[in-house]
C-alpha cells in the first residue's frame, strides 16, 4: 500500500523539458526527514526555470531509511 501512495513523481512537462535540452540532467528533490515534496516544491523553481525537467522522490517518514534508499534506487532504474 504505502508503495503505492510514494515513489518517483515526475512533473508535468519533465518529458518536454528534457527533449529540448537532452544534455541537461533530471533534477530529483527529495525531501528531508518528516517533510514532504510538497513542502519543498519552492526549492525546484529556480531549477525548472533554468529549463531542467524534474521530479520529486515521496517516502514515509517511519521507514526505515534503507528502505526508503532502495525504493528510489528501483525506481531510478
Amino acid at each position: 500500500e504505502d508503495e503505492a501512495r510514494y515513489g518517483l513523481q515526475l512533473e508535468d512537462g519533465w518529458r518536454e523539458a528534457a527533449e529540448a535540452s537532452p544534455e541537461l540532467p533530471l533534477v530529483v528533490l527529495v525531501h528531508g526527514f518528516n517533510s514532504t515534496p510538497q513542502r519543498n516544491a519552492a526549492v525546484l523553481e529556480p531549477i525548472r526555470d533554468a529549463g531542467y525537467p524534474c521530479a520529486s522522490f515521496a517516502y514515509p517518514n517511519d521507514w526505515d531509511l534503507r528502505e526508503a534508499s532502495a525504493l528510489l534506487s528501483r525506481w531510478l532504474r
